[in-house]
């Protein structure tokens, strides 16, 4: 469910989140009893994910990227950005 590429830093604390288990609170309800979230991460190539921070299912990290410490990723991130906070980009 996670793949990651070479040359990658990942620091203390990061966690990779590949499904989310809230759902299981709502499968009670006959409208959402089929729905699940799950997702594989994708860490590209020559990339640094700082202390701390979170990926969420189905998010891609591209190819020379930084995370800074603590972020929530949220939602893919294309090739050579620098990202900080909630999906915030810094550049």
């Amino acid at each position: 469910m996670i793949s990651i590429g070479n040359r990658v830093l990942i620091s203390f604390d990061v966690s990779f989140i590949t499904h989310d288990g809230a759902t299981f609170v709502i499968h009670k309800n006959e409208a959402y009893k089929d729905i699940y979230k799950f997702g594989r991460i994708r860490i590209g190539d020559n990339c640094f994910i700082g202390a701390k921070s979170i990926l969420l299912p189905g998010v891609k990290i591209g190819n020379n990227c930084i995370i800074a410490a603590g972020s929530i990723v949220n939602k893919s991130i294309s090739d050579g950005e620098v990202w900080g906070g909630y999906q915030q980009s810094l550049l």
